[in-house]
């Protein structure tokens, strides 16, 4: 038996959850992802875990005698175990044990589906592996026969040298992905594209978010960690230069090494002009705030921060004062500092999607630097197709010069007189004067 046995099985396992927390729902969420059997779950109280089997002597044979009577084949542990206390659970269980970071591993592998996420994937597992390879080097030395691989002490030192080979040769194909991603950065900047990366914790929502503002249609999956390649997206029903970019899920409890291997999904957040951080705000405030601070922790980890817009979502599922006091305790506490909207990004009625999506996307624009949100008026004898203005000694055409400037416009309620694009600042002043001077046209700032 070893910690490895049984990895890329897709039948269903029938599994005992063994937890040092009392709320096991997260643990519960990511084994129905991957379609495992619970069987049953033991909790334990305890200040720290047991640095042998985790969970000390008489619990590992309480879970020895589970195993058995229930027929199951996989012990999962709710943490992050060592090398040494995975053998011994497994040598006590006489099952296969995966730890809570296996066991998220599992779900990236089934969930891979473009290349950069499958070698983001293989890189994570083997970094996973290395430890659990020296720890049974460490047992044939001693003289114990832990079954990694058949070719005994040289064997696993040969095992070990392909892994750290195989990782090099990863990170090499990932920094080519990074230098890519670089470039087309650069090309966007140079275009006037602006970008936003939409986060947060796995199953808050993104993937809505991204299908409310761009109509994408992606795929929305209650399961966790749906989203493991960045999904860039443009803002359909008008003339945009904005590119929404859905990211991969945070969880709690990972790693540094884990985040580091999907560093290059990543620069799609850091590198962001604004980040909307999704969160679910249906969940207990102490949820909130945990799921929260460790999307704060993974986003901070660069230093400098984009700005960052904080949706509140499935606020319908609570009373209009439980969203007041949670909003403000996170407040309080400094978890929220910037601007916040409460959604429902459920929400299938197309009037009300539609307001819902203007409204957010309004709020986007708003919050990005340099960038100034307009509402242009026209009175009803007005064309705006014909309107000149006279710039630099010539007469240009208003919506053209519009048009090559701003970073969204929207015309969709000519009819109705009004007109809606974000412009950069310091162009605006420049033109300001020239359009508020034609006859039947107003200009209104829209302030945050």
């Amino acid at each position: 038996m070893t910690a490895f046995d049984g990895a890329g099985q897709n039948g269903e396992r029938r599994c005992v959850v063994v937890s040092l927390r009392t709320d096991v729902s997260e643990i519960t969420a990511l084994v129905e992802t991957l379609g495992f059997e619970l069987l049953d779950t033991i909790m334990q109280k305890r200040d720290h875990p047991d640095p042998r089997t985790y969970v000390g002597r008489g619990k590992a044979e309480e879970v020895r005698d589970l195993v058995e009577e229930l027929g199951a084949d996989l012990v999962i542990v709710d943490d992050e175990l060592k090398p040494s206390q995975v053998h011994n659970l497994q040598a006590g269980a006489g099952v296969d044990v995966f730890d809570r970071i296996r066991l998220i591993l599992e779900i990236f592998t089934r969930r891979a589906r473009s290349q950069e996420a499958k070698l983001q994937v293989e890189l994570a597992t083997l970094k996973h592996r290395v430890p659990f390879v020296k720890e049974t080097i460490n047992l044939l030395k001693k003289g114990e026969h832990p079954g990694l691989l058949g070719g005994g002490e040289v064997g696993t030192h040969q095992y070990l040298r392909e892994i750290k080979q195989r990782m090099a040769r990863i990170q090499r194909e990932l920094d080519d992905v990074k230098r890519v991603r670089s470039v087309r950065r650069k090309h966007r900047t140079r275009h006037s594209f602006i970008t936003v990366s939409v986060a947060g914790y796995t199953n808050a929502g993104k993937t809505s978010a991204l299908n409310m503002l761009t109509e994408a249609g992606a795929e929305v999956d209650s399961r966790y960690f749906s989203t493991l390649s960045p999904l860039s997206r443009t803002v359909e029903g008008v003339e945009s230069r904005v590119l929404i970019n859905d990211t991969v899920g945070f969880i709690e409890d990972l790693p540094p090494w884990l985040i580091e291997a999907f560093e290059s999904t990543l620069e799609e957040v850091y590198s962001a002009d604004l980040i909307i951080l999704v969160i679910d705000f249906s969940e207990a405030l102490e949820v909130v705030e945990r799921k929260v601070m460790t999307s704060l922790e993974i986003i901070k980890r660069r230093g400098e921060v984009p700005s960052i817009l904080f949706l509140l979502n499935k606020v319908d599922l609570i009373f209009p004062s439980e969203l007041r006091s949670k909003v403000s305790s996170l407040q309080d506490s400094g978890m929220i500092l910037g601007p916040w909207i409460p959604v429902q990004l459920s929400v299938t009625r197309p009037k009300r999607r539609e307001a819902m999506r203007t409204s957010i996307f309004h709020t986007i624009l708003q919050n990005l630097e340099d960038i100034q949100l307009v509402e242009m008026e026209l009175d009803a004898d007005v064309d705006l197709f014909s309107l000149q203005i006279k710039m630099d000694e010539k007469n240009r055409n208003l919506l053209g010069l519009i048009r090559d400037r701003a970073i969204y416009l929207d015309i969709s309620r000519r009819e109705e007189g009004s007109v809606t694009f974000a412009i950069d600042r310091d162009y605006l002043n420049k033109i300001k004067n020239d359009i508020v001077s034609l006859k039947g046209i107003s200009l209104n700032i829209v302030e945050d």
